[in-house]
């Protein structure tokens, strides 16, 4: 692959990034809209499935292929990048606004699922088929109970506000929600625009990596330094444009939420089928990375607790951490 083309398939990559995460941000809201969902949910669910592509794509494949630890260091690497790189860039360049139910639900349920892995994996040094069905069972247990919150909050709203409007407003309201044809084909083309940008995202992810990865060479680095910047930052791609996106757009909780919860799908989805798939042994070493990863979770937690949006010293000391991580990483 020549420099000239290197350049070319890295642009087209940044084009699909771009296109896709506002295509699956568009489609992500207005089907909240439609459903009467938040928009918390969709990003803590339908948002961080489709950014989490790249991942399931990367630990699947290697997991399939038997190359050691790479599935649970790709899952750790991403993790630690979205919380410390998406947000803290997310949060210098637009200061999301924070969900309430991100810091009681969300970010505790990464910090959960996170120790959750460490502690099935230091069991026997690896994450075996059992222990791997045991996170898919997770996976089942969390996306019911975030849908049924996300129903069950939609509907506390809906009564509050048929008992202040009357009979008159209740009937009115009664008859607005009956859903027509058109809206059916407007839910249709929702689905339609997730599906589409989450494609968008995955394919334009896997051409940044490729582009950068040769450019790299072309520089003269090494292929463990390409590692640990141009594929982690290739995988964390898709949540760091459609954060951005998102908060542009003014729908932080889809920004937010999506990281939240592509960081929970990738240790329940990504590396419950990919153990499945394959056993997956987990060295000593990965111990580090996931303590990290605990502690970027933290670090999250306590910018956002009492803070009504994300603030920019945060995003700097989440930039800074990484920064310490990665030197340290070079330096080991």
């Amino acid at each position: 692959m020549g420099m000239l083309f290197s350049v070319f398939i890295l642009t087209i990559g940044f084009v699909l990034l771009v296109k896709g995460a506002d295509v699956l941000v568009k489609g992500a809201s207005g089907l909240a809209t439609r459903f009467g969902i938040s928009s918390m949910v969709v990003g803590l669910t339908v948002v961080a499935l489709g950014t989490s592509l790249p991942e399931a794509a990367i630990s699947i494949v290697s997991s399939a292929n038997t190359v050691d630890e790479l599935a649970i260091a790709n899952v750790f690497g991403s993790n630690i990048m979205n919380t410390l790189v998406v947000l803290g860039l997310a949060a210098i360049m637009s200061q999301p606004a924070v969900p309430r139910s991100a810091v009681k639900m969300g970010i505790p349920l990464v910090l959960a699922t996170t120790m959750l892995l460490l502690g099935l994996c230091t069991i026997d040094g690896m994450l075996g088929r059992f222990e791997a069905a045991l996170l898919l069972v997770c996976l089942v247990v969390y996306l019911v109970t975030v849908v049924k919150m996300g129903i069950r909050s939609d509907g506390d709203g809906a009564t509050e506000g048929a008992a202040s409007a009357g009979s008159a407003g209740a009937e009115e309201s009664s008859t607005a929600i009956v859903v027509s044809p058109k809206r059916e084909r407007g839910i249709a083309y929702q689905l339609l625009l997730i599906v589409l940008g989450a494609v968008a995202l995955a394919f334009g992810s896997d051409f940044v990596v490729d582009g950068a990865s040769e450019l790299a060479r072309f520089a003269g680095l090494s292929e463990r330094m390409i590692g640990l910047t141009v594929v982690a930052l290739g995988t964390s791609l898709p949540e760091l444009v459609t954060a951005i996106t998102a908060s542009s757009k003014g729908e932080s909780d889809i920004a937010i939420g999506g990281i939240v919860g592509s960081n929970i799908l990738n240790v329940l989805f990504v590396l419950g089928i990919a153990g499945v798939v394959s056993p997956i042994p987990f060295s000593p070493e990965l111990m580090v990375d996931g303590i990290v990863s605990l502690a970027a979770a933290v670090l999250l937690w306590v910018a956002c607790a009492r803070a009504e949006t994300l603030r920019r010293r945060w995003g700097v000391v989440m930039l800074g951490s990484y920064a310490t991580y990665l030197a340290f990483l070079v330096v080991a």
